[in-house]
Parts: C-alpha cells; structure tokens; sequence
C-alpha cells in the first residue's frame, strides 16, 4: 500500500531491471549504440553466410554450423556489452 510521501510511480520509463532505478541519458544511449552494432554485424554475418536477415519477432537462421556457434558467441557478447553499459 503506498503512502502519501511515497514516490508517484512513473509509467512508460525504461528500468534497470537489476536496480529497477530508470536509465540515464548516458546508458539509453550506450543501449542503442550496442544495439546498432550487433544489427549491423548480424547484417554481414548474414551477408557472408549467404542468408537473408529474418523479419521482425522472428530467430536469425544460418546455412553453416559455423557461422551459428559464431552467432551464439555474438548474443553473449552482446549481452555482456549491455551488462557494461549499465553499471
């Protein structure tokens, strides 16, 4: 139940999910800067692979097992890089 000095709730605000503080300026923009990167290498990746870039809400699929466990290594890299931008 929430009291009347209790902070107003704040709503469409993206949150930290680990602290649930919202995110700076500085880290909305080192998010979207990581994010334009991967896109623009899955990009090529897909380019090299010789496959085409999946549409909205749907996985990225790959002609060589190579190129899939080089992508698998690209999500935790970019899940780390996002983990950085936060602290």
């Amino acid at each position: 139940m929430s009291g009347p000095r209790d902070p107003v709730p704040q709503f469409n605000v993206p949150v930290n999910a680990d602290t649930g503080r919202p995110l700076t300026e500085k880290q909305m923009f080192r998010l979207s800067a990581i994010r334009e990167a991967a896109e623009r290498l899955y990009e090529a990746m897909h380019l090299s692979d010789g496959s085409t870039m999946p549409g909205e809400h749907q996985e990225h699929t790959w002609a060589s097992r190579r190129m899939g466990r080089a992508a698998e290594h690209m999500e935790v890299g970019v899940m780390l890089a996002r983990k950085a931008a936060l602290e």
